[in-house]
């Protein structure tokens, strides 16, 4: 059975990195990859790679439900 890839928001990503206070040198850190693949996946331009989309998962759990619009709540902050 074919798994379904998760649709990453990059809205919802903007709203994530503001609602934690990151900004895009503090999510490159994090992430190890950078400044411009940030602001490339923070405008939509491109999803993050498999790495780096399980990175996200690891480093902010309880946001990847927002983040791929498996839920439209926000997390506790």
């Amino acid at each position: 059975m074919l798994k379904k890839k998760a649709f990453f928001s990059a809205q919802r990503f903007r709203i994530m990195t503001e609602t934690l206070r990151l900004d895009s040198s503090d999510v490159a850190r994090a992430l190890n990859v950078s400044h411009p693949t940030v602001s490339r996946i923070r405008m939509g331009h491109s999803q993050p790679s498999g790495a780096t989309a399980k990175l996200i998962q690891v480093l902010w759990p309880k946001w990847w439900p927002f983040l791929t619009e498996q839920t439209n709540e926000l997390p506790e902050v």
